[in-house]
């Protein structure tokens, strides 16, 4: 729930290389709990999607989100949560401290929500699907390729990959700096 794509409200978003039989389309892939509104999973990139006649198949997914540090990020975000805030009788270990959880709703006179993003049972990925929209300078909007080069755009750079295959990171320019740092997404 939550999915999306630019191509919904602008065709020019997807790419068909006919010889490759290859569709490139940014996307934004959501999973959310209904119940609580929380995501779950989040990713956003350009897909790439082999269409044949033995059917339709991922064939590759690149973004520029960097996810380094994202560990640090969720355990520093998660130290304002005490025990105290629980509205459910669940058990769970608190990535801030390490300490066990088991309360009762009666138990939490505050009456406060802990995102189970902080929850060790969960993990980094439940985190950055809760803050992805803070990624969204990093969002893929457009990709198009040249031979064997894709290059993504997002308002933050353009990202040159190797186009077919493991669709590698080749290099990236962000405000006319040429990087060779690889996204960690």
């Amino acid at each position: 729930m939550g999915s999306s794509s630019d191509a919904i409200w602008n065709p020019r978003a997807i790419v068909w290389d006919g010889a490759k039989k290859t569709l490139l389309i940014p996307a934004q892939l959501m999973d959310q709990n209904m119940i609580t509104y929380q995501s779950n999973y989040a990713w956003q990139g350009l897909l790439a999607i082999k269409i044949g006649t033995t059917g339709i198949t991922e064939a590759g997914r690149i973004t520029h989100i960097d996810t380094t540090g994202i560990a640090a990020k969720r355990k520093q975000d998660c130290a304002q949560y005490s025990a105290s805030a629980v509205t459910e009788e669940k058990c769970y270990t608190l990535i801030s401290t390490g300490e066990k959880v088991c309360m009762k709703p009666s138990d939490n006179p505050a009456n406060q929500n802990i995102p189970a993003y902080c929850f060790a049972e969960n993990d980094d990925s439940s985190y950055l699907a809760n803050q992805i929209w803070n990624y969204s300078p990093y969002f893929i909007q457009r990709g198009l390729y040249i031979g064997d080069t894709l290059y993504t755009v997002s308002p933050a750079y353009i990202q040159a990959n190797q186009y077919g295959g493991y669709y590698n990171f080749i290099k990236k320019v962000q405000n006319g700096d040429i990087s060779d740092n690889v996204p960690k997404g």
